[in-house]
């Protein structure tokens, strides 16, 4: 903290540089690169994530 490495988030939260987040489990998981992934839930339900295309976009034209 003395070093600066935080950030407050748009809910006025102090975040911290250097601290991993627990996302939870996968059945699969393939990434092409930061804000570019898919997975398979534990549910078996697939999700997919592209930096700048939004999720409705997937919803209605791809998962059925």
């Amino acid at each position: 903290e003395k070093n600066g490495a935080y950030a407050f988030d748009k809910h006025g939260k102090k975040q911290y540089m250097g601290i991993m987040d627990d996302d939870g489990q996968y059945k699969l998981f393939r990434t092409w690169g930061a804000k570019k992934y898919a997975y398979v839930d534990t549910t078996g339900k697939l999700k997919i994530t592209v930096a700048g295309v939004g999720k409705s976009v997937w919803t209605e034209n791809l998962i059925p």
